[in-house]
Parts: structure tokens; C-alpha cells; sequence
């Protein structure tokens, strides 16, 4: 008689398992992730132009001269140069005179005095400044969203 434990290779030989196939079912989860977008608030922006008005002082100068004729009659030999003097300026004055022999005569002068006064005053000018205001908005959460699926 054979031995049951000596079983054949391609014979199994289980006499404590039902003969009865039993199938254990094998599950598998999957994520699928998607994003979108939810409207939570709003941001306004409001831009003010404040205007000011500024005192600016300024400087004008005036220049002017005065006449003043200085009279000098004497007899030059080569005619004299416009010339200056610190800021006055000088042109001479000649006549030629007839007589056994030519000769100039330095008639007078002319002296251009220079004369310089300053005046303050001020302009007013508008300057500009831009203020940015933001304002946030809180999304009402009973209203749909334009943006969400």
C-alpha cells in the first residue's frame, strides 16, 4: 500500500482542505486630485491726488546802468580805447579840432556805472502727490463664485 505521504509530484494530496475553491477579493484605491478656483475676497484700489501749494522763494536781478559824463579836455595823442574799470564801463568822447596842427582832444568821458539791486519775492506752485488706497472686499460665501467649476 502506498504511503500518502510519498505523494506523486503532480498529485496533491490535502485531505484537511475542502475541496471547495474560496476567492479573496483584491482592492485597489486611486486618487484622482483636481484644483479650482475659489473666490474668497476682493481688493479695490483707489487712488487720491492730494494737490499743495508751496511757497517758493526766488531771486531776480536787474541790471541797469546810469549815465555820467565826466569832462576831461585834454590833448591825446592816439585815440583812446573803450575800456573798464571794475564793472564800469568807459568809452571816450573825442573831437578832432583844426588848428596849425591836428590834434585830438579828449573832450570827455562817459562813465557807465553799473548798478545791480536784487529783489525778493515768492511764486506759489501746485505740486502733485498720489496716495493708493486699498480696500479689501470679503467674498460673500452664499453667492456662486464666477470663477469656481
Amino acid at each position: 500500500m502506498a504511503d500518502p505521504t510519498q505523494a506523486q509530484p503532480d498529485q496533491v494530496v490535502n485531505s484537511a482542505l475542502p475541496t471547495e475553491e474560496a476567492v479573496i477579493p483584491v482592492i485597489k484605491e486611486q486618487l484622482h486630485l483636481s484644483t479650482r478656483e475659489i473666490v474668497t475676497g476682493e481688493v479695490q484700489v483707489r487712488k487720491e491726488i492730494h494737490t499743495e501749494t508751496v511757497a517758493i522763494p526766488l531771486s531776480t536781478v536787474h541790471t541797469a546802468y546810469r549815465e555820467e559824463r565826466v569832462p576831461i579836455n585834454r590833448v591825446v595823442d592816439l585815440m583812446p580805447q573803450p575800456r573798464y574799470e571794475g564793472k564800469n564801463l568807459i568809452v571816450p568822447v573825442v573831437r578832432e579840432e583844426q588848428v596849425v596842427t591836428k590834434r585830438l582832444v579828449l573832450v570827455e568821458e562817459i562813465h557807465l556805472i553799473q548798478e545791480t539791486h536784487s529783489e525778493e519775492h515768492t511764486e506759489r506752485v501746485e505740486l502733485h502727490t498720489e496716495e493708493a488706497i486699498i480696500t479689501r472686499v470679503p467674498h460673500d460665501k452664499h453667492s456662486t463664485s464666477p470663477l469656481a467649476d
